[in-house]
């Protein structure tokens, strides 16, 4: 009898752990930013704090609902901002630095529609004189199904294992023999790569420019502080085979430059 209780109040327990988690869930994605209380957010996935940038004495965050940036202070909402309705954000980051050296902080937000290996839309916040932000512009010349942030580029197929990379300005070969581990391979591996190169080429399938995966505010070898982009790339097979660096210069009245672009080789360890 005892053993039939202890089984019982066990399946109970699990029970209430599933609906608990279930309601939790719930809460995230069903109630909106006007009913929900700004704490309910989830640090790090659709809220990030960012420091006091108005000077309150009260902690700033960034929290994302769907289609709308909220600026928090404490728990007062200061300003939001209606983004492209096409995109329902589940993520969201943030980097605060004096990006154009008008001796003010903005705020590059970077919103992803999720995923393991999320691609980011880029949005800067920028403080106008009556102490109001305002969306700076920002090159968006890319439009997937993730992203509306970037520059573009072809990636085409020239050779057996070689991209061209062309833009607006820019062009790289790149040999992406080591993206995948060519030396690594068997021999039958090897024939069937040969094969879908084959096709490739005879195809002229071509790669893509997929979005920005990362974000960061760098000093270049100018001397000069600079937003620097990674943007994925993806070959014609549709693998990972680098990034498209660039560095973007802003100025306080709001205009901005591309001062450099390179590229970021991804390879697997060979012998």
């Amino acid at each position: 009898m005892r053993k039939r209780l202890l089984i019982f109040i066990v399946l109970v327990c699990m029970m209430a752990s599933m609906s608990a988690c279930a309601d939790f869930e719930g809460a995230l994605t069903e109630e909106s930013a006007e009913n929900q209380e700004i704490g309910d957010y989830v640090e790090g996935v659709n809220k990030i704090t960012i420091g006091d940038v108005n000077n309150d004495d009260k902690v700033d965050a960034i929290v994302i609902d769907n289609s709308v940036i909220f600026l928090i202070s404490g728990e007062k909402v200061l300003q939001e901002f209606e983004l492209d309705t096409s995109f329902e954000y589940k993520k969201v980051n943030a980097i605060v630095n004096d990006i154009d050296g008008d001796n003010q902080y903005e705020i590059i937000v970077m919103a992803s529609i999720g995923g393991n290996a999320p691609i980011y839309c880029i949005y800067i916040l920028d403080k106008m004189q009556n102490e109001e932000y305002f969306i700076r512009e920002f090159p968006n010349e890319l439009s997937t199904l993730a992203t509306n942030s970037g520059i573009d580029a072809k990636v085409l197929p020239v050779d057996f294992l070689v991209y061209e990379i062309n833009g607006d300005g820019f062009s790289f070969k790149i040999d992406v023999a080591r993206s995948y581990g060519v030396s690594t391979l068997s021999e039958q591996d090897y024939y069937q790569l040969t094969e879908s190169w084959e096709e490739i080429l005879e195809e002229k399938l071509e790669g893509q420019i997929v979005g920005i995966t990362r974000t960061e505010v760098v000093t270049n070898n100018q001397g000069k502080k600079v937003l620097r982009i990674y943007e994925m790339i993806y070959g014609a097979d549709k693998k990972y085979i680098g990034a498209l660096v660039f560095d973007i210069a802003f100025d306080a009245n709001g205009e901005y430059q591309i001062l450099d672009y390179g590229l970021f080789e991804h390879s697997v360890l060979m012998p």
